[in-house]
């Protein structure tokens, strides 16, 4: 399987916090990133719960 190159942006607050977590795990961003859209695959959807805020607030 060729590997591939995706870029991406995200807010510099987002990405410091996320960076702390993932050290805290014992994990790099890639390695995440790679997790997340191997899980997507395999799910065929998101692998996580996705509502929207307002509507579960009320």
């Amino acid at each position: 399987m060729a590997n591939t190159l995706v870029q991406f942006r995200a807010d510099e607050t987002e990405r410091v916090e996320a960076t702390r977590i993932l050290d805290q795990l014992g994990l790099d961003m890639p390695s995440y990133l790679r997790m997340c859209v191997s899980r997507l695959v395999r799910d065929k959807g998101i692998p996580f719960l996705h509502e929207n805020r307002e509507n579960s607030r009320k």
